[in-house]
């Protein structure tokens, strides 16, 4: 059973985790972010535009990274 005493650290922890999660991407979420395809992620991670980290199977992108590549470099539309 949890005990009223225990709330303040499950609400530090929950705020812990919600900051790792927004710091680190998964691919699914760079894609989606970036409306970009798999392949193309994949071709940034290969020439070094876009750093990641490797867990097990899992890669991971740090959301600064990403946002200092999209001031760099943003996404021109088809259109012009």
């Amino acid at each position: 059973m949890l005990k009223i005493k225990s709330l303040p650290n499950l609400i530090s922890e929950s705020k812990i985790v919600r900051t790792l999660v927004k710091k680190y991407l998964k691919s699914y979420q760079v894609k989606n972010l970036l409306k970009i395809s798999g392949g193309t992620l994949q071709t940034l991670r290969a020439n070094g535009t876009l750093k990641f980290t490797r867990i097990g199977h899992i890669i991971y992108y740090n959301y600064e990274d990403i946002m200092q590549l999209l001031e760099v470099s943003p996404k021109k539309s088809k259109r012009q």
